[in-house]
């Protein structure tokens, strides 16, 4: 299979939709199984194996130069996505709870949640409302990868805080 993937890699830059209908009939099985391993719930995994496949179809002007060995580049994809997901999910999912919380005055029901209110704003700007570390740097008068650093060390304070 991986030579087959490689030969497939190779041409994927020039080939069309039959190519990449390959590479995903080689590959989906085992890929959706590194996925489901992390999101065990079937629309999600779906769902992010399907990124996947849309992130190489984008990429493959440059796969062909960049990917030596295509099996370890979708497992690593795939498995790269499947935690993205999931760790945005879950910041979401408390973020919209908070949200609910706050909107009802009840925030006294999370006052385990150690977080300031400046740092809950950057988190639902940046997962909630979509805007890019660029932007939310214009707003917060600092650099991208202050607004970066500041956003890992919050995901990683909320997720230990609350999941």
């Amino acid at each position: 299979m991986r030579d087959r993937l490689t030969f497939l890699f190779a041409r994927l830059e020039t080939g069309g939709a039959e190519i990449m209908s390959e590479i995903y009939t080689l590959t989906s099985a085992h890929l959706y199984g590194i996925i489901h391993r992390i999101l065990p719930e079937d629309p999600m995994a779906s769902r992010v194996l399907k990124s996947v496949y849309a992130r190489v179809w984008e990429r493959r002007h440059e796969i062909a130069k960049q990917v030596a060995d295509p099996v370890v580049y979708l497992r690593t994809l795939a498995h790269r996505y499947a935690i993205d997901y999931k760790f945005t999910h879950n910041i979401k999912s408390v973020l919209e709870q908070k949200s609910a919380i706050e909107s009802n005055g009840k925030i006294e029901s999370l006052k385990g949640l150690n977080i300031k209110p400046a740092d809950i704003k950057l988190l639902r700007r940046a997962y909630l409302d979509g805007l890019s570390c660029e932007d939310l740097a214009d707003l917060e008068g600092t650099t991208a990868n202050d607004v970066r650093t500041r956003l890992a060390q919050l995901s990683h304070k909320l997720n230990q805080e609350v999941l």
